[in-house]
């Protein structure tokens, strides 16, 4: 479409050639790259990485990490300043199949950015989708171009650094999250307990058993008031969590300068983190297309 770029990936027989085309009025522009024959480079090991760059573990999650796709790491995280590293610190990427909650259909995830209170801690996973996207398109220049899982992985880490600073309200809501469900539970024992407890004074009238039941029926309200509050506690926390999710203090200080109408592709205009995430993405690796 108009003012629109495509950079593809032409496999031949036994190589690749990159070829951009831009389409600006009434003109169709085509750039043509040296033939290559493999896609990638020697990757470091996932030791290395983690030594030079103080990111997290290379976790092999249902699919390997290889060479190639810690070459496409590499060529990332060489990218970041120390500033921008040191909001990745210990970091941990994970090397899967495809998304846990994948869905059908021709659209596919190459990577993502997962932070939520099912986890442990954030991480950056990488899914067999990208590798299979290298052979069809790049980032960069016909002269200058990286995979476009190294492309997608740069998107994803734009989205880890613009919420670092949110890390804190994950761990809150997790603890409250914990809570939540430690009261619920301690009130359905109570409760089968004090149900076994009144079919047996029912049988025994033990007057002693009657008692207890009295005063535990009388706590009951108090117990229910108590995990009402813990419920209304996380879910407050829940949604600001999501809240920081749709949009950081990064990405609306970044909004002020830039409105997300006006992001530099059509996935940047569809959501706030994203106007952020592909600027960040072109900024790094094609500040051409970012300044068309």
């Amino acid at each position: 479409k108009p003012l629109g770029e495509n950079d593809l990936m032409v496999e031949g027989k036994g190589s690749f050639t990159p070829v951009q085309v831009h389409w600006e009025a009434a003109t169709l522009s085509y750039w043509v790259g040296a033939p290559r024959e493999k896609l990638y480079g020697p990757g470091p090991s996932a030791a290395e990485l983690q030594k030079k760059y103080g990111v997290g573990e290379f976790v092999d999650d249902g699919a390997a990490w290889d060479s190639d796709m810690l070459f496409a790491v590499d060529l990332v995280l060489a990218r970041l300043s120390k500033d921008e590293l040191a909001l990745l610190a210990g970091m941990p990427f994970h090397r899967m199949p495809k998304p846990a909650t994948a869905t059908a259909g021709p659209s596919r995830q190459l990577a993502v950015y997962r932070q939520d209170t099912t986890l442990p801690r954030p991480r950056i996973e990488l899914y067999d989708a990208a590798r299979e996207c290298d052979r069809l398109r790049f980032s960069g220049t016909v002269d200058a171009l990286v995979p476009q899982s190294a492309a997608m992985m740069m998107h994803e880490v734009a989205h880890a650094i613009s919420r670092a600073g949110s890390q804190g309200q994950f761990d809150e809501t997790k603890t409250a999250r914990k809570a939540l469900e430690d009261a619920t539970n301690a009130f359905n024992e109570g409760q089968l307990k004090f149900n076994a407890d009144r079919d047996e004074f029912a049988k025994t009238k033990d007057p002693e058993l009657g008692r207890s039941l009295n005063a535990r029926a009388a706590a009951t309200k108090d117990e229910v008031a108590r995990v009402k509050a813990l419920q209304k506690k996380w879910s407050d926390l829940q949604s600001g969590a999501q809240r920081s999710v749709q949009q950081s203090p990064t990405e609306a200080a970044f909004l002020a300068k830039l409105p997300q109408a006006s992001a530099p592709t059509r996935y940047g205009r569809t959501l706030p983190a994203e106007a952020f995430a592909e600027s960040y993405r072109l900024w790094k690796f094609d500040r051409a297309a970012l300044e068309r």
